[in-house]
């Protein structure tokens, strides 16, 4: 039932269901219960669940009026929110880990060409309902455009509310740091580029590499793909293991 000290009311989101919205006809009628039981609790205009949903290959449960108590993060009905303490988003911390690590080894926040871009087709992308309903392309200029509409999308979909993404993105922000000037430790480093912007969003760190130096002329295989290859998934790498089993994993590398 509604709290005055619960969740705040939004007019066409968050309502109370009341006698006169059960009427026949009316945006709650549907909610009403036997007996009108579920007046005076809280009505959300959301997603409606995987209640909707019998065959996730041709059915959408699409938006409407549900009961608050029925509310569903946009997820699988096995993957129930949160399985985990809530607080940093993990998406937040490790998406814009690895766009710290993007900047660093490729010298630029940039993605190639200046534009990064993913392409979901109509109907063909979402896993546990149809959709999406049009083919949707998402663009992103910088690594950290890409990284920030990821820690957004768990917002959406539910899964976290902002206090778990902000303190997330300022994590990832120094653990990419750290990951990469480590892997540098362990795999050596190339040549050094210029100090970064600043620490802002969408800006690399302080010192941040202007690239591995593995320069190729056209046509021509860099001298050294190879070890820059193995830098970069090493960096990777660390945001998984932690600096405990970092080191045995370059020497077994080394060997190889």
């Amino acid at each position: 039932s509604y709290d005055p000290e619960g969740i705040g009311l939004y007019p066409g989101a968050i309502e109370v269901i009341t006698d006169e919205t059960v009427q026949p006809g009316e945006r709650h009628a549907h909610l009403a219960g036997d007996f009108n039981r579920n007046v005076g609790k809280i009505a959300f205009y959301a997603w409606r669940g995987p209640d909707f949903i019998r065959i996730p290959e041709t059915d959408a449960a699409g938006v409407g009026w549900i009961l608050g108590e029925k509310w569903w993060p946009y997820q699988r009905p096995s993957f129930v929110t949160p399985p985990f303490a809530g607080y940093v988003s993990g998406h937040s911390t490790y998406s814009r880990a690895a766009a710290v690590i993007m900047h660093q080894f490729t010298g630029g926040e940039y993605f190639p060409g200046g534009m990064g871009v993913f392409f979901a087709p109509q109907n063909e992308f979402l896993v546990f309902e149809e959709g999406p309903s049009v083919d949707i392309t998402l663009q992103w200029a910088t690594y950290y455009d890409a990284a920030d509409e990821t820690s957004i999308s768990r917002i959406y979909g539910g899964i976290h509310p902002t206090a778990d993404d902000i303190p997330g993105r300022f994590i990832g922000q120094d653990i990419g740091t750290a990951a990469f000037a480590y892997a540098l430790t362990l795999f050596g480093s190339g040549s050094e580029g210029g100090e970064g912007e600043g620490e802002g969003e969408g800006e690399g760190p302080p010192g941040a590499k202007t690239g591995f130096g593995c320069a190729a002329a056209a046509g021509e295989t860099s001298p050294c793909a190879g070890d820059a290859i193995t830098l970069f998934l090493a960096a990777l790498f660390l945001l998984c293991v932690g600096r405990e089993h970092a080191a045995e994993v370059a020497h077994a590398v080394k060997r190889r």
